[in-house]
């Protein structure tokens, strides 16, 4: 007799769980067949800061355990039965203990730090050193180490090594005597965590390092924009400037807390007058003397009774000082004849001094140079002696005929145009009882002068002359000349020729002649004026013309409208249909504005 039951193998469902709120991994159930050997799944959930210890059919551990490594798989004889396990934890010792870690060191060489992490998640400690490059003060300047957590490893202390010049390749040992950086110089710090290593690299500079001083300088008093020039030469007597610009003035190392000084090659000669400006405002030295000058020694323009002070309590990284220095007042014995050299000096007694330098070179003196070039005369200031120095003093021009032989015309008057400020100015001269015409004027920015003759006698009209300019410094006083004083700089004259027309009539001129007055006009015919049009100075004009018929003692209307040339012109009057007594008008035209109009009249019967 057969068995009519079938034996049925039973299984039953693992769920894992992680036992924790804040967690990471996933772990799938797993079906189990009962009896049969089957390792439960490895654990993948991880809690920060513990160690997985097993498997509990309870949360808090009080039900039945099983390894990690169970695989008897008889945890019940309940086909389809569903098992939850949790996952047990124990706080990580990290290094050393019941419940170790494995620990790790990472390096960040970007932020001189080394990091030791054990891999439970749950302990991070770091070390770092940094340091600031530092100006020399005379102290030390150790490099600052930091930790964060608790560090398990074994930390070095910090180990110094030392370059004098950046562009040593290496690093070696410490200057004798010190152990911590000190001297000016380059350093490198090193710290290490369980054979993991970390810099640091700086510098104690010399407080003098990165303070630029530039110099420029100019001819004249400069009140304004400076262009230099890189070599200057100025006439003895004449006022040139100078300007220091300090840029990067160390204020970190609280060493340059005192005013500079203007230092010079040699000590200015008596009269020298001296401006300084500074911080936007002006400040004058009267005859300083000494190569050494002190700024505190001038004063300030419109307050004698207050001196320069530097501000020692907010010293600006960017200074800037300008000295304008005026020779005009020193005696020709007295003036300088050689090369000075103007130093502005910032002293320091803990390190270098810094210092900016420039020269400046002394000429003879020269004469105006006096040019001409049609109906232009020029002047101009010597090389090396600067229009600046003459603004605004007298100078006279002296302009006769070169042929004396000949005479201009008594009623010959001179016209001189200059430009100033970008305006024309005109003015008009008569000659005097020698027939020279003196033309005294104010130096300026304007050198150029145009000249032209006019006369009233038509028999000297277009007649061209050759005139003598001559250029002279100082003042025109009872008819006669007189050369500047030795002070103003004893400029020698100048003098050219020039080759002056006196002017023609150049207004334009119309006449119109004919012989035909009265015009017979019929229906259809092609009857043309014919009239003679002569022209004078026309050429920059435009010559037209038109017809009008006289209404009510008023010439109206407009029968023709045509170009005029010069000589023989026939102009239409076929297109008049009413008998009348008719205008033909000529305008001369400029710029569309009408500057003359000559009449021809003439009667039509029809």
């Amino acid at each position: 007799m057969k068995n009519k039951y079938k034996w049925k193998k039973i299984s039953y469902t693992v769920k894992y769980e992680p036992n924790a709120t804040k967690y990471t991994g996933k772990m799938q159930d797993q079906e189990i067949r009962y009896g049969e050997t089957e390792e439960l799944r490895a654990n993948n959930y991880k809690v920060a800061g513990k160690r997985f210890t097993g498997w509990n059919t309870e949360p808090d551990g009080t039900g039945t355990a099983y390894a990690a490594d169970y695989s008897e798989s008889t945890m019940t004889k309940n086909d389809g039965d569903l098992i939850t396990l949790y996952a047990q934890c124990a706080d990580c010792t990290h290094k050393g203990g019941d419940h170790p870690g494995t620990i790790s060191y990472s390096v960040d060489n970007t932020t001189h730090t080394i990091t030791e992490t054990c891999d439970c998640e749950g302990h991070t400690a770091s070390i770092s050193i940094n340091a600031t490059s530092t100006y020399h003060d005379g102290n030390e300047h150790p490099a600052v180490v930091t930790t964060t957590g608790d560090i398990l490893g074994s930390v070095s202390n910090v180990v110094y090594t030392y370059k004098e010049q950046k562009s040593d390749t290496e690093y070696g040992s410490m200057p004798e005597g010190t152990k911590i950086p000190k001297n000016k110089g380059f350093y490198k710090a090193v710290i290490s965590l369980e054979g993991k290593e970390v810099s640091v690299e700086y510098e104690i500079k010399s407080p003098a390092d990165g303070i630029d001083i530039e110099s420029s300088k100019a001819k004249g008093q400069r009140f304004g924009d400076i262009d230099n020039e890189s070599s200057l030469s100025v006439a003895k007597g004449d006022a040139f400037t100078v300007q220091f610009d300090v840029q990067n003035l160390n204020q970190e190392a609280q060493v340059y807390i005192t005013a500079p000084v203007l230092k010079l090659s040699e000590a200015l000669p008596s009269g020298t007058t001296m401006i300084m400006q500074a911080n936007d405002e002006y400040w004058y030295c009267k005859s300083p003397s000494g190569t050494e000058i002190q700024l505190s020694s001038f004063h300030k323009m419109g307050d004698s009774a207050v001196s320069f002070k530097y501000n020692t309590e907010n010293i600006t990284a960017s200074q800037k000082y300008r000295f304008i220095i005026d020779c005009s007042k020193v005696s020709e014995n007295d003036l300088l004849n050689d090369d000075i050299s103007l130093t502005l000096e910032y002293k320091n007694t803990e390190s270098e001094n810094v210092s900016g330098t420039t020269t400046v070179s002394f000429g003879a003196k020269a004469a105006f140079e006096v040019t001409s070039s049609n109906d232009t005369l020029k002047a101009t200031a010597p090389a090396n002696d600067p229009y600046t120095h003459w603004e605004n003093k007298t100078m006279v021009w002296k302009i006769s005929n070169n042929d004396s032989s000949t005479k201009l015309p008594s009623d010959t008057k001179l016209t001189v145009s200059t430009m100033n400020a970008g305006e024309t100015q005109t003015s008009i001269y008569q000659q005097n009882q020698s027939g020279e015409f003196v033309i005294p004027f104010i130096w300026s920015n304007s050198k150029e002068f145009k000249i032209s003759l006019d006369s009233e006698q038509a028999g000297w009209k277009g007649k061209t002359y050759t005139l003598k300019a001559e250029l002279f410094v100082g003042n025109y006083t009872n008819n006669s000349l007189s050369l500047p004083q030795a002070a103003e700089g004893n400029t020698a004259a100048g003098s050219t020729t020039i080759n002056v027309k006196i002017a023609q009539d150049t207004s334009p001129a119309v006449r119109i002649t004919g012989t035909q007055r009265i015009m017979t006009v019929s229906k259809g015919s092609d009857t043309t004026l014919d009239l003679n049009v002569e022209t004078k100075n026309t050429e920059a004009y435009q010559l037209s013309a038109t017809i009008e018929q006289k209404n009510n003692g008023e010439y109206t209307g407009k029968f023709l409208e045509t170009d005029v040339t010069d000589g023989e012109n026939k102009f239409s009057i076929g297109g008049i249909t009413t008998a009348g007594s008719y205008r033909l008008l000529v305008r001369v035209i400029k710029d569309n504005q009408i500057i003359m109009t000559v009449p021809y009249y003439f009667i039509v019967k029809y």
